[in-house]
């Protein structure tokens, strides 16, 4: 089933674990609609909650799900649901296989509930991400939990039946994420999109994520394009003015309708990976009729690229920067900051929900806490419960606040407005 772009009025959760809760593939893909589609009415909600299951999350949609009215729902889990710590086992006995084998039982069980749910609140369109890869391959301290990877494509294959099933959408993130990892060890053994955990990526794989999801919307590769063909221009995304001939060449002014992605410190790590620039950011420029020889490329009057005119008739790919589309990528980067802080409230609080535990009792709130912390303090997650429980109260007190700030970086993004634009010039050279 095709997954639809995004359109104004869209308002998407991505419900999910901790890759959801604390990733950041949702910001560059909103990016991507920001930027393509300036002042679009789109509302994205984070309803990631860390350590998260499809049974688990069953009992928060209503108070973290339904509460943001969504149309559309993308839905992960599977990397917790699998009970990773039944694999890295040489010889698994009889009881470690039982587990294994109902842990994908209730993956099952829940997301079939999930699905149903959604189907029931309404949800225009359902989207079943499958889990990423579990890092099994590359040379790591952390223990490796091997056959993790062989459940998580389970998973992958249960979201495929119910897809079927219920006409759900599907995203296949297990497999371009585990070829990205393989590429990255042909040069470095101990290389992975995955954390030292061997379980949470970082930027670099969360861009992969988006890539892969934005490359199933199917949406437009081109940030705007441009053909000169004998004197004669067309353009898609953008308009042509003061349009003359000059040097052998001629020059004109660009005023785009989108804006260029906004760049980020790891998209040369990306692009080495996916063609995210390639097929998410072009600017193809496209010039026939022109004499034998060679030309410079200017833009604003900097050379930007040297082609001949054979290779421009076959187009190049202008990589042009703005400050409107960098201010949309910070204000992105910001939203992000802002609305992890409401994801680590609303983590404390379903804990507390399936605990019974009243939010305005205080006492109670803190005595649990210490309770919980007493029951993990040899896991390896009791550093992270220990930090989000002293920053709870602090983080409540400001959630108006955060929630202000929010609706202050929404209502820039909505006036957000394209570059006024550029002054390109081909011009005849001697070449190389």
């Amino acid at each position: 089933m095709m997954i639809k772009p995004f359109q104004s009025g869209d308002r998407v959760a991505f419900f999910g674990d901790s890759l959801t809760h604390a990733g950041s593939y949702h910001r560059f893909i909103r990016d991507y609609y920001f930027t393509r589609y300036p002042g679009i009415d789109l509302k994205t909600f984070n309803c990631g909650n860390g350590g998260g299951s499809a049974q688990g999350a069953l009992f928060r949609m209503d108070m973290d799900l339904f509460n943001f009215q969504p149309n559309k729902v993308f839905v992960m889990f599977g990397m917790n649901d699998v009970d990773r710590y039944c694999y890295g086992v040489e010889n698994p006995d009889a009881e470690n296989l039982r587990r294994r084998k109902l842990a994908l039982e209730s993956y099952a069980e829940g997301m079939e509930a999930l699905i149903r749910r959604l189907l029931e609140a309404k949800i225009e369109e359902i989207v079943l991400l499958s889990p990423t890869p579990y890092e099994e391959e590359a040379e790591m301290k952390e223990m490796n939990l091997k056959g993790t990877c062989e459940a998580l494509i389970a998973c992958r294959e249960i979201n495929d039946r119910l897809a079927e099933k219920y006409g759900c959408g599907t995203v296949d993130l297990f497999s371009p994420m585990l070829a990205a990892n393989r590429r990255l060890r042909e040069t470095d053994p101990a290389a992975s999109l995955a954390g030292p955990d061997r379980v949470h990526p970082g930027t670099p794989g969360h861009a992969v994520m988006a890539y892969v999801i934005l490359k199933a919307q199917q949406v437009p590769a081109d940030v705007f394009a441009v053909t000169v063909a004998d004197g004669t221009v067309s353009t898609e995304r953008c308009m042509v003015s003061d349009f003359r001939a000059e040097n052998g060449g001629f020059r004109f002014h660009l005023a785009p309708s989108a804006m260029p992605l906004p760049s980020f410190p790891e998209l040369e790590e990306v692009n080495a990976l996916v063609p995210f620039t390639r097929e998410l950011n072009r600017m193809p420029l496209v010039v026939r009729g022109l004499e034998t020889g060679f030309y410079a490329v200017e833009v604003d009057g900097v050379q930007v690229a040297e082609a001949s005119a054979p290779v421009l008739a076959e187009g190049i790919g202008l990589q042009l920067r703005s400050p409107e589309s960098e201010k949309v990528g910070e204000l992105n980067r910001r939203y992000g900051v802002e609305d992890l802080k409401l994801r680590e409230i609303m983590k404390v609080e379903v804990m507390l929900f399936e605990n019974r535990i009243p939010l305005d009792d205080k006492p109670a709130i803190q005595a649990y806490m210490e309770r919980f912390l007493d029951e993990v303090r040899d896991k390896p997650w009791f550093p992270y419960y220990t930090n989000l429980f002293r920053s709870y109260f602090e983080l409540k007190q400001a959630e108006e606040g955060t929630k202000a700030e929010m609706r202050k970086i929404a209502a820039e993004l909505s006036i957000a407005v394209p570059p006024s634009g550029w002054t390109v010039a081909v011009k005849r050279c001697s070449g190389k």
